[in-house]
């Protein structure tokens, strides 16, 4: 049985960054640029005015006061978007528009709440700094400035640096086409009423959300029973993706058709069953470029392995800098008794406080609970074989990255 920490190793290095394709850049966020980004465009594109004001030569003015202002005249307005150009002469100022192109010869503006205009006077009381309430060309990033590297998340707040300088189009894999089956006789659709012996099915929904965080490309597949020769005919067109995510029938029991299915149909196993609590007997295979994820039937284990294991796999293929969200250091909010021969992963509520980060792990930890995915915002790692954990202990923590935008 492998560890947390060899299966993880195992399942990344089985990733392969998908072939670069062409994306409008307004659908790309969330998604890992493919290439470098280098500015295409000096930025400001031209010299302009940071205020609406007057520009000035800084000679002209350069011995104004408030006894003996120095007065100068204006006949033109250059209005953000004018395309004429226009030079400044001696004894003239030029009304400017926030965001107008500077006259040819101006080094300065000078705010229009600064200055006294009578009809076609501008009166200057004080002097001004060279450069003062303007934006230079290229100011803000030149041509050939580096603007994000390859592996970079495309965040919101960088479409406006996207649009800017025309980079409508960006390099970013290719989204990975996955597919999700759950199996299991007594799971109804979450429309149906339960009978007896039944549930509502909802692991499924649980995964399609979480993949669509990932920009993925999801199928969910209907249900299939318990049985071997269907589980075989539903899985043998599952595997047409570039991944297949299975819910249930991983395990030993007399019902869990998954693994000789998959065997039947060819499907090498890389590894079965972890050292994690919860989610040992996760399944990890290939058939072809297929990747295989077994995953156990218990909502807990499968939001737990999903996070922890999955979504990295995920991230590398997609060509992500940042696999996944940073373990960081809590103090435990109560006690905790309950020890493992295995790694636990404990779902839990992580906040900050008084300057302090604390972890409170939610009540139920059984593998069966769906209300503790709801609640749990993190996950305490508790180390195997490690003593109980006692109130006010430093524990690791991995915030959620469906909870917190904390890639980058």
């Amino acid at each position: 049985m492998l560890t947390y920490e060899e299966a993880k190793v195992t399942i990344l290095a089985h990733a392969r960054a998908q072939e670069l394709e062409k994306v409008d850049f307004r659908n790309a966020v969330g998604r890992a640029l493919a290439e470098d980004l280098v500015a295409l465009e000096d930025q400001p594109p031209f010299d302009n005015s940071a205020v609406d004001g007057y520009a000035v030569k800084l000679n002209e003015i350069a011995k104004a006061t408030e006894e003996t202002p120095v007065v100068l005249r204006c006949q033109e307005y250059i209005f953000a978007g004018r395309l004429d150009t226009i030079s400044l002469q001696e004894g003239e100022c030029v009304q400017v528009a926030t965001g107008a192109p500077l006259p040819l010869g101006a080094d300065a503006v000078v705010m229009r709440e600064q200055v006294v205009r009578k009809e076609d006077q501008v009166y200057f009381s004080h002097p001004t700094k060279s450069g003062n309430n303007l934006r230079r060309r290229g100011r803000d990033m030149s041509i050939g400035d580096p603007l994000f590297p390859v592996g970079t998340t495309i965040a919101p707040t960088h479409l406006a640096l996207l649009a800017a300088q025309g980079l409508v189009e960006v390099p970013l894999h290719r989204r990975l086409k996955i597919n999700i089956l759950s199996t299991g006789t007594e799971l109804v659709d979450p429309t149906i009423k339960p009978g007896p012996g039944q549930i509502r099915e909802a692991n499924s929904f649980l995964l399609e959300a979480l993949l669509q965080t990932e920009a993925c490309e999801v199928t969910r597949l209907h249900r299939v029973v318990d049985d071997l020769e269907g589980t075989i005919k539903v899985l043998d067109e599952a595997l047409k993706a570039d991944a297949l995510l299975i819910s249930g029938g991983v395990s030993v029991g007399d019902s869990d058709f998954v693994k000789p299915a998959l065997k039947e149909l060819g499907v090498e196993e890389i590894f079965w069953r972890v050292k994690i609590k919860p989610g040992k007997p996760l399944f990890f295979g290939q058939l072809g470029d297929t990747k295989v994820f077994g995953l156990p039937g218990n909502p807990a284990s499968t939001f737990v392995l999903f996070e922890e294991l999955v979504r990295p796999y995920l991230r590398k293929c997609l060509g992500h800098q940042q696999l996944e969200v940073p373990m960081r250091s809590a103090k435990i909010t109560e006690d905790f008794d309950e020890t493992s021969e295995r790694l636990q992963l404990l779902r839990a509520h992580w906040y900050h406080q008084d300057g302090i980060d604390w972890v409170r792990p939610v009540p139920q930890q059984g593998s069966f609970s769906i209300a503790s995915i709801a609640q749990a915002n993190s996950l305490i790692h508790m180390p195997e074989d490690s003593q109980p954990l006692r109130s006010g202990q430093s524990v690791s923590v991995r915030p959620l990255a469906h909870r917190f935008a904390l890639f980058g």
